[in-house]
């Protein structure tokens, strides 16, 4: 399954803040993981975003 658009998992109602955009991404064995998500610069070359998942025990 591939991941929620940003800003459009279970945490979207959080305030966006500093760190991005809260939302979940569920990977093929069922785990679900959360992500922040953060717009890539403005320019010309069409920037990528950032996305940063949680990792260690959190990722659960």
């Amino acid at each position: 399954m591939a991941p929620a658009e940003h800003g459009t998992g279970s945490d979207a109602d959080a305030p966006a803040h500093s760190q991005g955009e809260a939302g979940r991404a569920r990977t093929r064995d069922g785990r679900e993981l959360y992500y922040q998500w953060l717009p890539g610069p403005v320019g010309p070359d069409g920037a990528r975003p950032t996305v940063v998942f949680e990792g260690g025990l959190a990722a659960g």
